[in-house]
């Protein structure tokens, strides 16, 4: 009678478990559809005949545009494909960017600038399997004596940082989640696929102006709603994903939002936004260019042919 009770107990328990199982991690997907990851982008940009094509995108601050970038995909050997892009700030608010963060990197002249010229460089590498390799950034600042260079190199759920600046070198390693969507603070995200109202999923964020002892910080990735956007002249319809730091969540009382994406139903990355201090960075994707079609070509005359009238050449 006992054993009889206690196999109930098992067979209960591991109901509870699977019922929890289902409803926990098979129900979501199903429901909402798996949330982007780098397989989904590569494919979907290369459905969308992004490869080779780079997207531009303008760059504001209270609606003044201080700086553009470019995204590309490109195909590497062996099938591994390559997220580039390059960004330019023409004149960057200094305050923005807090400088101290850079800590020993920065000289600050004497009669200190208001505004600062800076490029960065970032390519991340895929893998045929949709894996990420690794990435590196460059970072070249007016205020930096040498530019900033990062390497990272993905090893399981390890990422293994090295920074260089001149002889500077520093090597750390950080914790990175099988499958999470490792962003570039500066790097402009072209698109996001499948997206759907109420997907959630984890983005570290790396950036130069974190302290050098911790590079990474975790955010959440929250599909929040669906909106209409003004974007060149046009409303679209779009997913808005929100940025929270997975510390604060969102709670009451937590901290802001620490981003927003504005996504077309096709996946495309119309806009993004990132507190600035006191404003609000902006990208704005342009319109894709237009390929006209082409027009067929009338073959060339012979010389000896026919000139109109019936007359024949001399």
């Amino acid at each position: 009678m006992l054993s009889l009770r206690y196999n109930a107990l098992i067979a209960v328990f591991w109901l509870a478990t699977m019922s929890w199982l289902v409803v926990a991690k098979v129900l979501p997907p199903l429901l909402k559809g798996e949330p982007p990851t780098w397989k989904s982008i590569v494919a979907t940009a290369e459905k969308a005949g992004d490869e080779d094509q780079s997207v531009a995108w303008d760059i504001l601050i209270d609606q003044r545009t201080i700086g553009n970038a470019t995204s590309t995909l490109q195909p590497m050997q062996d099938g591994v494909k390559e997220l580039r892009s390059e960004v330019e700030f023409w004149e960057l608010p200094l305050e923005s960017i807090s400088p101290l963060r850079l800590g020993a990197f920065v000289r600050l002249p004497d009669g200190q600038p208001r505004t600062v010229s800076l490029s960065a460089k970032a390519a991340f590498e895929i893998d045929p399997l949709g894996r990420l390799l690794g990435f590196s950034s460059t970072l070249a600042m007016s205020l930096l004596p040498e530019p900033i260079h990062v390497q990272g190199n993905v090893e399981k759920t390890a990422l293994k940082l090295t920074l260089r600046s001149g002889d500077f070198v520093y090597r750390t390693e950080s914790f990175l989640p099988h499958d999470s969507l490792l962003t570039d603070a500066l790097s402009p995200q072209s698109r996001l696929p499948g997206l759907r109202v109420g997907q959630t999923w984890l983005v570290p964020l790396y950036s130069p102006f974190h302290p050098r002892t911790h590079p990474l910080e975790a955010l959440e990735a929250v599909v929040e709603t669906e909106e209409p956007l003004a974007w060149h002249g046009r409303l679209v319809e779009t997913l808005v994903v929100v940025y929270y730091s997975e510390q604060g969540g969102r709670l009451a009382g937590a901290k802001e939002a620490r981003g927003r994406m504005w996504v077309r139903q096709d996946g495309a990355v119309l806009q993004q936004e990132a507190p600035l201090l006191n404003s609000v960075l902006r990208f704005v994707r342009r319109p894709d260019p237009v390929v006209p079609p082409a027009t067929a070509t009338p073959p060339s005359q012979p010389a000896d042919a026919a000139l109109p009238g019936g007359a024949t050449p001399e």
